[in-house]
C-alpha cells in the first residue's frame, strides 16, 4: 500500500504484486511459475477520479474481477480487503444482530466465512449437536448405573 502526501501529491495508489508458486520438497523450496507475475494497482486523484490498472495496463474493475477471481480470490462481498474507515466501524459492531434486517460482528464474520454457502442452519446444528450429546450422556449414565452396585444401594435404600 502506498502512503501519499495529500499537500503534495495529486495521486495515490494501492498495489498488490503477486506470483504462482509450486511448493518443491523441502524447507522453503519453491518455483514460480513463469508467466505468473501479477501487479493490481488501484490509483486516485485529487479529482475524484480512480481506475485500475494490471501490470502497468489500465483495465476496469471487471476485469480485474475476473482476473483475481481466476486466481482463486473470493471477491464476492468485496471484504477480501478491510478498507479504510471500516475497521472503525467492525470494531463497532453489536456482537449478534437484533433483528435479521441488521448486521452483527457474529453476522459479518459468518458472511466473510461462508457459513450460509455450506447449506445448513447454524442455530439448528448446535441445537441438534446439543441435544445428541444430552441424549449420549444420559444413555451412558444410565448404563453406568445399571451395570454397577450403586443401582443395588440405591434398591436397597
Amino acid at each position: 500500500m502506498a502512503r501519499c502526501d495529500t499537500r503534495t501529491s495529486m495521486s495515490a495508489a494501492w498495489k498488490c504484486t503477486s506470483v504462482i508458486i509450486i511448493d518443491l520438497p523441502g524447507l522453503d523450496a519453491y518455483k514460480v511459475m513463469p508467466d505468473s507475475h501479477l501487479i493490481v494497482a488501484l490509483i486516485a486523484n485529487k479529482n475524484n477520479r480512480s481506475w485500475y490498472t494490471i501490470n502497468s495496463r489500465t483495465s476496469s474493475f471487471m476485469e480485474v474481477q475476473n482476473l483475481l477471481k481466476g486466481r482463486g480470490i473470493d471477491l464476492d462481498h468485496k471484504r477480501f480487503l478491510i478498507l479504510q474507515g471500516e475497521v472503525e466501524s467492525i470494531a463497532q459492531m453489536k456482537p449478534k444482530a437484533q433483528n435479521e434486517h441488521e448486521d452483527g460482528l457474529l453476522e459479518y464474520l459468518e458472511d466473510i466465512v461462508g457459513i450460509e454457502k455450506l447449506g445448513f442452519d447454524l442455530h439448528e446444528l448446535k441445537t441438534s449437536m446439543l441435544q445428541n450429546f444430552i441424549s449420549s450422556a444420559t444413555s451412558r449414565f444410565i448404563r453406568q448405573i445399571r451395570s454397577s452396585d450403586v443401582a443395588e444401594v440405591w434398591a436397597g435404600t
